[in-house]
């Protein structure tokens, strides 16, 4: 005689905002800055941090992965406190979609930028499925200095030095400047 059983499982007890599934692949809410790129760009500059975009899709599960294995790794998550303004945005989004223009973005997200504040130039780019380690010796760079301070080590002179520093100081000046 065999003996059967029916087992329920309802998706919508999986997916409930309390299930441990969902907080896995839930976003670093304690990570992220709320508001328009603009907002992160201008926030970043003014506070002399870099700015990481990650460009998330919805419809790829890499992208729920990152969440889960790079973004709430202990380590990383320390390091973009210390040096970094860290925005998410999907990619199907008004602000996914100009980042993807903007910054000329061809692959399938997950794609995470860093992003220089003040010139808003890209200085890195990384795609797919993230290795915590390979993304922290990559970020060692900016870790040890802001873009305000990476500005002012790159001037050849103590004037340019402090012209460099004392613009960063008031970055959202530039900001505002730069765009009549």
């Amino acid at each position: 005689m065999y003996h059967t059983s029916s087992v329920t499982v309802c998706p919508n007890d999986i997916w409930d905002s309390g299930s441990r599934l969902s907080s896995l692949y839930r976003p670093p809410l304690n990570l992220l800055f709320n508001g328009s790129f603009e907002d992160a760009k201008s926030t970043s500059s003014r506070e002399d941090l870099w700015l990481l975009v990650n460009l998330q899709s919805t419809t790829e599960f890499a992208s729920h992965t990152l969440n889960r294995d790079l973004w709430s790794n202990n380590v990383v998550s320390h390091a973009i406190e210390s040096r970094f303004i860290l925005w998410q945005v999907y990619d199907h989004t008004n602000e996914g979609k100009k980042i993807s223009t903007l910054y000329e973005i061809d692959t399938t997200p997950p794609v995470v930028l860093l992003i220089d504040p003040i010139t808003g130039q890209k200085m890195r780019t990384w795609s797919g499925m993230i290795e915590a380690h390979y993304f922290l010796e990559d970020l060692m760079i900016y870790i040890d200095a802001g873009p305000c301070q990476q500005i002012a080590s790159l001037t050849s002179n103590h004037v340019d030095q402090e012209k460099a520093s004392l613009c960063c100081s008031f970055g959202y000046l530039i900001e505002l400047v730069s765009g009549f």
